[in-house]
């Protein structure tokens, strides 16, 4: 759909990165400086490869704010730090340190906002536990989306007491070992057979299917790489990356009880949505979190 900006409104360019966590905490503390500042989003997915398809198409941010996903008649005219919008469209942001992001060499730095008629950000405005408001109350995917998970539901789950795992163990590492004895004790404490797992770890499902006996263990997301760096980025289909990343949330929240990777920032979105009692999907969650 083609959106005509208001004009009279300065901009803020938010050029995604990094997995969904990243993304999301991002346009939360985006969102924050726009309603502060009254200007209006573009939400730029299409120069970041990790999430090749439209925000809108996924998304709805039940707020206040004007925001878009894409540049359909901004003034080509406009420049930040002297680029061009022409060149600032068609180049993504690139790394350089936690936080710390470029375009064309030029560093995005949201902590020095200064709200001018254009304005970039791109980073994962220091998650969720600094820059927290009622954004996760008012991000949602859309009906069709949540429809298409909620067909995917693992259905001897249905109706049935389980706990769930996420374990990162790629580009940021964790114990196995700690985690099975962690599993181990809620198993027994809580008389739970059932556990569900979202791993980024090839061996994690069957090191822990071989570690305890009589476990019924279970997983949506079947990895079919070995020695990946990450998910979000070495995966070759990147779009059923993303629904499996969802839908592993979606059972995540549906489960009783919950054995996080602290380290990740896919866990401490999962724990920020238990926390404030709303999630994207729109579902009651009464999942507890265990450490």
């Amino acid at each position: 759909m083609t959106h005509k900006f208001n004009t009279n409104k300065n901009v803020i360019i938010y050029k995604l990165t990094g997995g969904l966590n990243h993304m999301l905490s991002g346009l939360n503390y985006t969102y924050r400086l726009a309603l502060e500042n009254n200007c209006y989003i573009i939400i730029d997915s299409y120069s970041w490869y990790v999430y090749p398809f439209s925000f809108c198409n996924m998304f709805k941010i039940h707020g206040n704010v004007e925001y878009y996903d894409n540049y359909d008649n901004i003034d080509h005219n406009l420049t930040w730090n002297n680029i061009p919008i022409k060149d600032i469209i068609n180049n993504r942001a690139k790394w350089i340190s936690p936080n710390n992001y470029t375009i064309n060499n030029i560093t995005s730095d949201g902590n020095k906002f200064k709200n001018n008629k254009l304005n970039i950000i791109a980073s994962s405005g220091h998650n969720w536990n600094i820059n927290n408001n009622d954004f996760l109350y008012k991000l949602k995917l859309l009906p069709h989306i949540i429809n298409n998970i909620e067909a995917n539901f693992i259905p001897s789950l249905q109706k049935k007491l389980y706990i769930s795992v996420h374990f990162r163990n790629t580009d940021i590492n964790n114990d196995i070992n700690i985690t099975i004895t962690k599993i181990k004790k809620a198993m027994v404490y809580y008389n739970i057979k059932t556990v569900f797992i979202a791993t980024d770890d090839y061996t994690a499902f069957n090191a822990i299917k071989d570690s305890i006996k009589d476990i019924d263990i279970l997983q949506y997301t079947i990895l079919e790489e070995k020695n990946i760096r990450n998910l979000h980025y070495n995966s070759i289909n990147k779009e059923k990356q993303f629904y499996d990343c969802l839908t592993d949330i979606y059972h995540i929240l549906c489960s009783n009880y919950f054995i996080p990777s602290y380290n990740s920032g896919l866990s401490r979105l999962i724990l920020e949505m238990i926390k404030i009692k709303s999630n994207i999907f729109n579902i009651v969650s009464n999942t507890i979190e265990l450490n």
